[in-house]
């Protein structure tokens, strides 16, 4: 029985908490409905999967790029000493030559080499002496003596300080790759010479040094219209070599600065080269499938994948298209391989390629 009385006793004594009440929920209920009805609670949801995905795949990116780094500081620190102690070797060696060439000389007598800078030196001495240049019978002495001039003017010699240092920079890249080589056999026994992880090592310590010594490093930087860095500083270790104060100048800040600048640029010009490379993007991909399958969640892969496409065309050169065209291929391989996962699939192939 409903009772007047009551109601209206009871009205003066909790009359303004209902009021305060019912504000309070119409306001809640109306901003849920505000939200519901654009639509915004699922983008706010996506918006925190796709924090969560983003910030995963910032790390990993971030983590490579640090190793990058590391890997090009430290094979030019290594290159700066295998240069010098290189250019010891061959100042040495190409005075033996030159004592050679100013005997009699001949071929079984050609001073032996015992390294790959002295072997490079002796092929370019040797390439020397087989363009001497042959007198004919047309020719008058003193034709000949000007052919015979301008010959003996290229030649390699001790005293020849741009010639030595030419022959010591490739040598001293080879002698590097040697090292970075012996390097990832450290980290693992199966990144063997010419295996990808390898090459990978190799490549951030030669984009480093010299991006023109590998066409596939060049290429990072002249398709995608990036300057390619200016030669490698070797004269300043030659002023320091000819001083006497080579080693305090290696230790010194200001080398090291200028390693440090140069490393900084390289790595990350060779990150977003790797990073948009089909292999790489087909291998990412590949890694947030298993998390989705994993979870047996296909509509979470569409979003990984969504996310880790829109990411990294943040930090490489690809456009969308390319990377949506070879995530979409590795789509359709899904398709055939997982058909009953992909059925689930609550979001079409399509939909969530249209970023």
């Amino acid at each position: 029985m409903f009772s007047k009385a009551l109601f209206k006793q009871s009205c003066k004594a909790n009359g303004i908490m209902w009021i305060i009440i019912t504000f309070a929920v119409c306001l809640m209920l109306s901003c849920v409905m505000l939200i519901s009805g654009s639509g915004n609670i699922g983008k706010v949801k996506n918006s925190l999967e796709d924090t969560i995905i983003t910030a995963e795949i910032n790390a990993n990116i971030e983590k490579r790029s640090i190793n990058y780094y590391s890997i090009g500081t430290d094979g030019l620190k290594q290159y700066d000493k295998l240069f010098v102690q290189n250019y010891q070797s061959l100042s040495t060696y190409a005075e033996s030559v030159d004592t050679w060439f100013a005997g009699q000389p001949s071929e079984e007598q050609f001073p032996a080499y015992t390294n790959t800078v002295q072997g490079l030196y002796a092929q370019t001495f040797n390439n020397w002496l087989a363009q001497k240049p042959t007198k004919t019978g047309e020719m008058t002495e003193e034709q000949y003596s000007q052919l015979l001039a301008g010959w003996m003017a290229k030649k390699p010699s001790q005293s020849s300080t741009d010639v030595l240092a030419k022959v010591c920079y490739m040598a001293t890249a080879s002698d590097l790759q040697t090292y970075e080589q012996q390097k990832a056999l450290e980290v693992n026994k199966d990144y063997v010479a010419g295996s990808d992880e390898s090459n990978e090592i190799v490549g951030a310590a030669i984009c480093a040094l010299d991006p023109t010594l590998n066409e596939s490093i060049s290429e990072l930087y002249t398709t995608n219209n990036i300057d390619i860095p200016a030669s490698y500083d070797v004269q300043s270790l030659l002023a320091h070599l000819s001083a006497g104060d080579i080693e305090t100048y290696l230790a010194s800040s200001e080398r090291a600065e200028y390693i440090q600048n140069r490393t900084q640029i390289a790595s990350s010009v060779y990150i977003a080269g790797n990073m948009t490379t089909e292999k790489i993007s087909i291998n990412l991909s590949k890694h947030f499938l298993v998390m989705a399958l994993q979870k047996k969640n296909m509509t979470l892969l569409a979003i990984h994948l969504k996310t880790s496409i829109t990411n990294l065309n943040q930090h490489s050169f690809l456009s969308k298209a390319d990377m949506t065209t070879n995530l979409a291929c590795l789509m359709r391989n899904i398709q055939l391989q997982n058909k009953k996962q992909v059925k689930s699939m609550q979001m079409p192939l399509k939909q969530w390629l249209q970023i």
